[in-house]
């Protein structure tokens, strides 16, 4: 070290920090502390840059053009101005160098050398076109358009995986801005001036209760000089200071003074968003850029992955939107018990589960399960559980209750629809007809054959006794047909009911000595008014049973030595007449599979 630079142990920084809007008495600086590349050290490397236009300059520093002759390429090289303090602002400018060198990713500037230009300290870097951010913004400001919000939030994004590199390596920025971050021709993004990053856990070059960085965006911890509290969050609320800014079109924090802004930085007054801007990215800044360092994103992975669904929220927020207002019809027609939801329903469920293979929000899809309830009650209040578990099936996620209700419903609604099918089965005329059908016809050949024999042998005697024989025997055979459904049943009911009837009716006939003829009439004119009341009770085709009873009650009374054939045949002709009824009702029941049981 020559002994000019060994003299300026301590370096008045007055000047320097007035550049950046203090008001400081005297600031001394250790320079033999700093771990760095002495300026006498570094090598010349005017043989290599030929100096060109001057592309930019700032507060204590110059950015020109070059051409580095090697590679025959322009490349961009970053001076100090030769007006301002030199030994510390070198000092800063070395600390840029290595800092911004230790950092190789796309988001980043990559700086070529680092040297002395004509005896100037010299970074040479690459050479940027396009504009800086607030160019950007100033040329394109947002008018409330949401599809506008998502390039500046894609640019954000950017920036934020240059940070969360940086942050990997152990570094925070501190001066993350619009001015620093510069957009590309081909759509490059750039994170640049990584001369006020430190690295945490090291010693760095700035002093203690100063003042650095740009108080229109710093967080409270800077504005406060608590070096000591800064960490990766301080980044993350810078971030989300120049997201403001993008959408806002000014900084976070005003004032015409620097106390004045700082004043408002240390306020803990809650950020003020117009009704446009979507509730998510309120959340998000809000989140990003509090107060306090514990109420803020933990980490660049969570506050990158807040973004992403931000990002992705608002892309779909036209689609959301749609759905919602759906949803909110729905609600008003189930509220007002209407009718016609049921469509917008089923609009609402298909547009949701397209949205929701792409992106699932969780507010619309609370909203859409409270309106998937609310449908799911009224259709089982409607005792119509079919549908409201096609809905509950379309649940975007469970509700236990819901679920219990429903099935409770199912449960008793089954046991109705098995009362009812069975109810069904038991008065369905077709059913068991194959055992009526088998039984009627057996019957009308017995009892024709027994006519038949009673009007060729009128000397055989109790032939109509032989006849109610095979009657009651045929009616046990198919006795279990016969209880199979409730008209079976009552059909074998009302025929042994007959049968006790004749039977009581003769004895009490024999016992009073009625004269035969006349009882016989009377049976039979009996048989006819019972099928007549079966026919109103059960089924019409027993009129048509009753008519040769009361036919042959007349011959009867008429041909009175007869009375056997006409009684007999009467029955045959009823047994009869009911299988053809049974047989033209329904063909395929004698095709049945018939088996006795």
């Amino acid at each position: 070290m020559s002994n000019e630079n060994a003299q300026a142990t301590h370096i008045d920084v007055h000047k320097t920090l007035s550049i950046i809007g203090l008001e400081v008495t005297t600031l001394t600086y250790e320079y033999d502390e700093v771990d760095g590349i002495e300026q006498a050290s570094l090598a010349d490397i005017d043989a290599q840059l030929k100096t060109l236009d001057t592309i930019g300059s700032g507060g204590v520093g110059v950015v020109f053009a070059a051409k580095q002759h090697q590679l025959d390429r322009t490349v961009a090289i970053k001076q100090l101005k030769m007006d301002v303090s030199q030994a510390l602002l070198s000092r800063l400018l070395e600390h840029e160098a290595k800092i911004t060198g230790k950092l190789e990713h796309p988001n980043i500037l990559p700086i070529y050398m680092y040297g002395r230009i004509e005896g100037h300290p010299t970074i040479v870097m690459k050479k940027l076109d396009g504009e800086t951010w607030t160019d950007r913004i100033k040329a394109k400001p947002y008018h409330g358009e949401v599809s506008d919000l998502i390039p500046r939030i894609r640019i954000l994004q950017e920036v934020g995986n240059a940070v969360a590199y940086a942050h990997s390596r152990g570094i925070i920025h501190r001066d993350i801005k619009p001015d620093n971050i510069h957009l590309g021709t081909h759509g490059e993004v750039f994170l640049l001036d990584w001369g006020l990053a430190i690295e945490l856990g090291k010693p760095n070059i700035f002093p203690s209760k100063v003042l650095v960085g740009t108080p229109a965006y710093m967080p409270p911890e800077m504005a406060n000089t608590e070096i000591y509290r800064q960490d990766h969050r301080t980044d993350i609320y810078l971030l989300g200071a120049s997201l403001y800014e993008a959408i806002f079109g000014t900084s976070p924090h005003q004032g015409s003074q620097i106390p004045e802004v700082l004043d408002s930085i240390r306020e803990r007054t809650p950020l003020q968003f117009p009704r446009e801007i979507p509730q998510i990215l309120q959340t998000l800044l809000a989140r990003a850029m509090a107060h306090d360092l514990e109420d803020r994103y933990k980490s660049m992975e969570s506050f990158l992955s807040a973004l992403e669904t931000t990002k992705t929220t608002i892309q779909y927020l036209p689609f959301i939107k749609n759905i919602q207002q759906q949803a909110d019809l729905i609600q008003t027609a189930i509220g007002y018990e209407l009718e016609d939801w049921k469509d917008n329903l089923e609009s609402m469920i298909l547009s949701y589960s397209a949205l929701r293979k792409e992106h699932n929000e969780r507010d619309l899809e609370r909203k859409v399960t409270q309106t998937l309830v609310m449908a799911i009650n009224q259709e089982i209040e409607r005792e119509n559980p079919s549908y409201a578990r096609r809905i509950f099936e379309r649940l975007p996620q469970p509700v236990p209750e819901i679920e219990h209700r429903l099935l409770m419903v199912e449960k008793r609604t089954q046991l109705e629809l098995e009362h009812y099918s069975e109810w069904q089965r038991q008065n369905d005329p077709d059913a068991g007809m194959s055992y009526r059908m088998w039984a009627s016809g057996i019957l009308t050949v017995v009892w024709g054959v027994i006519a038949w024999v009673l009007y060729a042998s009128p000397q055989i005697t109790y032939k109509s006794s032989w006849g109610w024989g095979v009657t009651l025997l045929i009616f046990g055979v198919f006795h279990k047909g016969f209880r199979i459904t409730a008209r079976n049943r009552n059909i074998g009911y009302s025929i042994g009911m007959l049968i006790v009837c004749t039977i009581s009716g003769a004895m009490v006939s024999s016992a009073l000595d009625v004269p035969f003829e006349m009882r016989m009439a009377f049976v039979q004119m009996a048989y006819g008014v019972s099928l007549g009341l079966m026919g109103i009770l059960i089924a019409p085709v027993f009129w048509m049973a009753a008519i040769p009873f009361w036919l042959s009650a007349l011959l009867v009374a008429y041909y009175p030595e007869y009375n056997d054939v006409w009684t007999s045949l009467s029955k045959s002709m009823a047994f009869g007449g009911m299988t053809l009824f049974w047989f033209i009702k329904n063909p395929t029941a004698i095709r049945l599979s018939f088996h006795i049981e």
